[in-house]
């Protein structure tokens, strides 16, 4: 991992690390000293610094694992063909089958049945869901659970979102200063568990709690915990969580405008140098994390260009569509719609291909 680490500098500095010394030099600066490659404030703030400061940790039991970094550095790393990712690009066109979303989600967490229920009744149960942050997140994470419930939006920002706000870019692209929880000024956690929104949907503590955080970088760690299907998940109870809380956000749209519920209503996904699966067309797929989308084709598109650009247009309609975390999210500008893991694509037998080459697949998504 500290090799990684090196390697990581070098991206954001381009440079040669430790160039003109000796082995034993270098032996003694890293071991004996613990000193790292220096980096300057804007390089540090870059991904790849910001992945490099992670990776060489003096403790290794801080540094994180290869498998987030998989997922992350899809996430974070620029390409030659476009500049910014962001959480409606996946990484990985990998997709479930029919049965693992007919099988639920406490199958794909390694839970019981009665397990489930017990953790779908503790609504308010916020320490539950940070302690899973506390033992199994990395400080940036927790940073964002303490932010959300002990801070006030807009004036105490975490130090990770600060350095994002210097650099001008963040998780989901480029980022100024006013964006972070954009609207939400003065605001604490009982005001938004208080919202008429949050009232309506009748989300407790902890549901407001894990939709706020999954608008924030900790997404990554959870989607990546809920790709590897490690049994039990470690993030088992946030993930429940987070799937009831999308569930219940449905009564929102049910309640404001009931009678629109009927009518079809189109989200879209980008996906970067992504192709789809031979038997896509025929089988389709779950995903087994909550699909980020847009509302906007043209964003999915902007963020989905590369060689090989692929996008997913959601047709969904009544109880089979995403809902909207704006409301409560700490980036209300993404305007971003969220469906619940396993949810299942059923996909239109022949594709669209657009003016600019590419490919478009329209999918059902019929929710778990």
């Amino acid at each position: 991992m500290y090799a990684f680490a090196i390697i990581c500098w070098e991206i954001a500095t381009a440079k040669v690390a430790w160039q003109g010394m000796g082995y034993h030099c270098i032996l003694n600066n890293v071991v004996c000293k613990h000193e790292r490659p220096a980096l300057t404030a804007e390089e540090a703030t870059s991904p790849a610094g910001r992945l490099a400061t992670r990776c060489w940790a003096h403790d290794a039991e801080e540094r994180p694992s290869f498998d987030l970094l998989n997922e992350e550095c899809e996430e974070l790393l620029p390409d030659v063909s476009s500049p910014h990712q962001n959480r409606f690009i996946a990484p990985l066109l990998v997709l479930g089958t029919a049965m693992e979303a007919a099988r639920g989600l406490h199958e794909r967490l390694g839970l019981t049945d009665v397990e489930v229920a017990e953790m779908r009744l503790r609504v308010d149960d916020v320490t539950a869901v940070r302690d899973e942050f506390v033992h199994n997140g990395g400080d940036g994470d927790l940073e964002m659970v303490d932010y959300i419930l002990n801070g006030t939006a807009q004036e105490t920002v975490p130090a990770t979102v600060q350095s994002d706000i210097a650099a001008g870019q963040y998780h989901g692209g480029p980022l100024e200063a006013e964006d972070f929880d954009y609207g939400h000024h003065g605001m604490v956690f009982a005001d938004f568990a208080n919202l008429d929104e949050a009232k309506t949907a009748e989300l407790g503590r902890a549901h407001v709690l894990v939709l706020r955080l999954y608008t924030s970088s900790a997404h990554q760690r959870l989607n990546a915990a809920m790709r590897r299907c490690t049994k039990p998940n470690p993030f088992a109870r946030t993930a429940v969580c987070l799937s009831e809380a999308i569930r219940r956000l449905q009564r929102v749209e049910v309640c404001s405008r009931p009678w629109s519920i009927n009518e079809t209503v189109h989200l879209y996904r980008g996906l970067k140098n992504m192709r789809e699966p031979d038997a896509f067309a025929l089988s389709g797929g779950c995903e087994h994390t909550p699909i980020s989308t847009s509302a906007d084709q043209r964003v999915a598109a902007a963020y989905a260009q590369s060689r090989n650009p692929l996008l997913l247009r959601f047709r969904s309609r009544g109880l089979n569509r995403g809902v909207s975390l704006q409301f409560l999210s700490l980036y209300p500008k993404e305007q971003e719609y969220v469906f619940p893991p396993l949810t299942f694509l059923a996909p239109d037998q022949v594709p669209e291909v657009l003016a600019d080459g590419v490919i478009m697949w329209t999918v059902e998504p019929q929710l778990p």
